[in-house]
C-alpha cells in the first residue's frame, strides 16, 4: 500500500513540472552564487550551452551540452585579477573576451577567443602600455550580425571616445576621439546603434525640461572610419520627451527613434512619436511630429479610473522592434516604484536604540504592457494593449518585466504572472496584424525556481535561456517550443 500512495505521489509531482502547452523545460544543474561577483549567460556556442561566472579571483566558463547536463567547468586565466571585462560576445563557434587592464600606470586592451569548450584559440592587443590613460571603463554594443563591437566612453563632459572592433578579424576597424561642443556628453547622452558595417549613431537630448521646453532638441552624431562626423538635429513642437528607444535598420539602412511624449512633465506621457528615415535622406534638422491619444484607448486601458488629466501614467519604453518590411513596434510597460517608510522605524523611536535613520521599502509593479506597430511610411499600423500585473519587494524588480521572444511569424511575451515562490509562467502570442492570444506555459510549483524573465538569452528561433535564482542557488533552463 505504501508503494503505491509513493507511485501516485510521483506522478502528481511528475505532472505539476510538465508545461502546460507543448514546450519542453529543461532545468541545469543548481550552482551556489552566494560569493560570486557576477555571472553572464553566453549562449550557445557551437553545440554547447556556455555561462560566465566572476568568482572576484577565479573567473570560471561553465559548460553544459544541448541537453543542459553539465559537462565541466574551465577556468579563464587572464593577466591580473584586477582586469576590467568590457564585453563577452557570442558567435555561432566561439565567443570572445574584450577587457583592459592596468600595470602601474600603463594601460592595455586585450580581446581572447575561445571555442565552446572554453580552450583559448586566438588573442590580440588593441593598446599596449599606454601612458596616462584617463579612460575608467567603457560600455558596449554589439552588431545585430555579431560581427563589429563598439566600446565607448566619455571624459569629463565633452569628450567622447569610441573604438569599433571587427570580433572575426580580431582587430580595432576605428577609434575616434571626438570632442562636443554645447552639451554635457554623460548627462545628456540617450543611446547610441552600431551597424553590421561598423557606422556609429549616437543620440543626445538637450533641454528636456519644462524650464527649457523651447530649447528641448535631439542630437544625432553619426561617426565611422572617416575623418568627421555627421550631425543631425531633431526638434520638437513644444513637448518633452519621457522615454524613448532608438535602432538601426540594418536591411533598410534606416534610423528608428520612438517614444513617449509630454506637454508638462518628463514623467507622465500625452503621446507618442516615431521617425524612421533612411540615414542617407536625413536632413541637417528634422521636426519630429507627435500623436496624443485619444480618449477611447485611455479608457480601453483605464475603465473607469481614467483621470481628466488624460494621461499615461508610469509608463516606460522597453522594446523596439524592426519589422521585415520596414516598420516597426514599439513596446512601453507601466513601471512603478513606490518607496514608503516603517512608522515603528520612524520618528516615536529616534532614541531607542534602534537605527533613527529608519528602514525603508520599495514596493515595485510592472503592469500592463502596450505595443505601437508603425509602418515604413510613418503611419501607425495598430496599437495594443496586453494587460498583466506584477508586484514585488525590495528585489529590483528582476523577476518581474518580460522577454520578447522574436520568430520570423509571431512574437512572444513571456513572463511570470505573480512574483511568488509557487508561479505560473504566461505568455502573449502576437501576430504582424496584433491579434494577439494569451497562454499559460508552464508551472513552476515544486521546481524550486524563480525565473528571471528580464535577463533571459534568445539562442535561436526556438530557444529560450533564462536564469533562475533562489536562495543564492543558480540554474539556467532552456525552454524549447
Amino acid at each position: 500500500m505504501f508503494l503505491h500512495l509513493r507511485y501516485i505521489l510521483a506522478l502528481v509531482i511528475i505532472a505539476s513540472i510538465l508545461p502546460l502547452q507543448a514546450q519542453r523545460v529543461t532545468v541545469s544543474k543548481e550552482m551556489s552564487i552566494r560569493n560570486d561577483f557576477a555571472y553572464d549567460i553566453i549562449g550557445k556556442v557551437d553545440e554547447n550551452i556556455l555561462l560566465y561566472r566572476d568568482k572576484g579571483n577565479e573567473k570560471v566558463v561553465e559548460v553544459f551540452d544541448i541537453n543542459m547536463k553539465h559537462l565541466y567547468d574551465r577556468e579563464i586565466i587572464l593577466e591580473d585579477n584586477r582586469v576590467d571585462i568590457y564585453c563577452i560576445v557570442p558567435q555561432d563557434t566561439a565567443f570572445t573576451i574584450i577587457y583592459g587592464y592596468r600595470q602601474k600606470r600603463l594601460y592595455n586592451m586585450r580581446a581572447r577567443k575561445y571555442n565552446s569548450s572554453g580552450t583559448m584559440i586566438d588573442s590580440v592587443t588593441f593598446l599596449k602600455d599606454i601612458d596616462n590613460f584617463r579612460i575608467e571603463s567603457f560600455q558596449f554594443e554589439i552588431s545585430e550580425d555579431r560581427s563589429k563591437t563598439l566600446l565607448f566612453s566619455s571624459r569629463k563632459n565633452d569628450l567622447f571616445y569610441t573604438y569599433v572592433i571587427d570580433n572575426d578579424e580580431m582587430r580595432v576597424l576605428w577609434r575616434k576621439e571626438s570632442k562636443l561642443i554645447g552639451f554635457d556628453v554623460r548627462k545628456d547622452f540617450r543611446g547610441v546603434v552600431l551597424s553590421n558595417l561598423g557606422e556609429v549613431n549616437a543620440l543626445f537630448e538637450i533641454d528636456n525640461s519644462k524650464y527649457d521646453r523651447d530649447n528641448h532638441k535631439m542630437i544625432l552624431l553619426g561617426l565611422d572610419s572617416s575623418d568627421g562626423l555627421y550631425e543631425n538635429v531633431f526638434t520638437f513642437e513644444n513637448k518633452l520627451t519621457v522615454d524613448l528607444e532608438m535602432a538601426y535598420d540594418n536591411k533598410n539602412r534606416r534610423i528608428i527613434l520612438a517614444g513617449l511624449v509630454s506637454d508638462e512633465s518628463e514623467f507622465d506621457a500625452t503621446g507618442y512619436f516615431y521617425l524612421s528615415t533612411p540615414v542617407a535622406t536625413l536632413e541637417p534638422e528634422t521636426k519630429i511630429k507627435d500623436f496624443d491619444f485619444d480618449l477611447n484607448f485611455l479608457g480601453e486601458l483605464y475603465g473607469k479610473k481614467l483621470s481628466k488629466k488624460k494621461r499615461l501614467n508610469d509608463f516606460v519604453t522597453r522594446d523596439l522592434v524592426i519589422r521585415n518590411d520596414g516598420g516597426f513596434l514599439l513596446f512601453t510597460e507601466m513601471n512603478k516604484e513606490y518607496y514608503r517608510r516603517s512608522s515603528f522605524n520612524g520618528g516615536a523611536r529616534l532614541n531607542s536604540g534602534f537605527n533613527g535613520g529608519g528602514r525603508g521599502w520599495v514596493d515595485i509593479y510592472n503592469e500592463d504592457i502596450i505595443v505601437f506597430s508603425v509602418h515604413p511610411d510613418n503611419t501607425e499600423h495598430w496599437k495594443k494593449i496586453l494587460y498583466k500585473k506584477q508586484f514585488s519587494q525590495d528585489d529590483g524588480g528582476i523577476f518581474s518585466s518580460y522577454f520578447l521572444f522574436k520568430t520570423p511569424s509571431r512574437i512572444r511575451l513571456i513572463y511570470n504572472d505573480e512574483i511568488k515562490r509557487n508561479n505560473t509562467v504566461s505568455e502573449y502570442v502576437l501576430d504582424p496584424l496584433g491579434n494577439f492570444e494569451r497562454n499559460s506555459l508552464l508551472s513552476t510549483e515544486y521546481q524550486n525556481l524563480k525565473l528571471r524573465f528580464k535577463d533571459a538569452l534568445q539562442v535561436s528561433s526556438s530557444i529560450l535561456l533564462v536564469p533562475s535564482e533562489r536562495n543564492f542557488k543558480l540554474s539556467l533552463v532552456k525552454i524549447e517550443y
